[in-house]
């Protein structure tokens, strides 16, 4: 047998023991939830919460109650195959949670996806649980291109998740990369910051759930926005860094001349305090936005 054809063989089997093993022991947290969070009922809004790509759930909590003081529904996707079940469950929360009839979204950079397109089934529901004043894109990508991967490295990985659904060897590349990032995109603190619950979130976004990285990992290469607006009755505010080479997750520039083919009248909030920060890392910062943002819509 040629070289080149036992090492091709060796480690497909190599994969496929791999593949196994993440099947029967890293396949925890599969169930969806949505979990509600009680809030001040006499705040401005209610709040849908909708994390990023690997986020922790319980970290992102914790970080969203410290910029927010209404109720909220934080969303823990799981492996959802659905995205209607998902929305039906966030409905279903917005009936029990105590509040303002008003609503604002949060989607954190995959999370703004989510929002966007939840946004449109609630109000051709006919928005009944009361209007949705807000949608909040924080550092959200647009379409494939807008990552930062060449186009032929998104076109292997597609094929490669569509086969593949995790191991230890993927936790293992994903917790070194997640090691590597923080050195090429180190984390900024505010002085207002949990450091504590910082590291309890790094931690989480390293040995995130096998088969939940890959399925959210092929949503985001797989997402295509609308190439006509989307016709809302809420605002869309984009959370952007001023300096856009801060993030190295996301191409800013090229998402920010995407999402305005969507809402056209969608704000531009340029921060010098954003990367691909979310709440957690600067509280005070988001705490200011929300503020603003919301004041402006009285």
């Amino acid at each position: 047998m040629p070289i080149w054809l036992g090492t091709i063989a060796v480690l497909a089997a190599l994969f496929i023991v791999d593949g196994l093993i993440g099947q029967l022991f890293m396949t925890r947290n599969r169930e969806f939830r949505v979990v509600s969070v009680a809030g001040n009922i006499r705040a401005q809004r209610r709040w849908i919460v909708l994390k990023g790509f690997s986020n922790p759930l319980e970290p992102f909590i914790e970080g969203m109650e410290a910029v927010t003081d209404g109720p909220m529904l934080v969303v823990h996707y799981g492996l959802c195959p659905e995205a209607y079940l998902l929305f039906d469950a966030i409905l279903e929360g917005l009936r029990t949670l105590d509040g303002p009839r008003e609503i604002a979204i949060y989607g954190h950079s995959r999370g703004g996806h989510i929002g966007r397109a939840f946004l449109k089934w609630y109000e051709a529901s006919g928005s009944p649980h009361g209007p949705i004043n807000e949608l909040f894109l924080d550092c959200t990508p647009g379409n494939p291109d807008s990552l930062p991967a060449p186009t032929w490295v998104r076109a292997a990985m597609r094929g490669f998740l569509k086969v593949y659904k995790g191991g230890p060897i993927l936790a293992l590349i994903v917790a070194l990369g997640n090691l590597y990032s923080r050195r090429k995109m180190p984390a900024p603190l505010d002085n207002t910051a949990n450091k504590a619950l910082y590291k309890r979130y790094a931690r989480g976004l390293m040995w995130y759930n096998n088969r939940s990285w890959v399925l959210e990992m092929l949503s985001m290469l797989n997402e295509r926005l609308p190439n006509s607006p989307q016709l809302t009755n809420a605002r869309v505010i984009y959370i952007a860094a001023k300096d856009p080479s801060r993030d190295k997750l996301v191409k800013q520039t090229v998402a920010i001349e995407q999402w305005p083919i969507v809402f056209p009248g969608m704000t531009i909030r340029a921060e010098e305090n954003v990367g691909h920060a979310w709440p957690l890392e600067q509280p005070a910062t988001y705490r200011r936005i929300f503020d603003e943002e919301l004041m402006s819509d009285r």
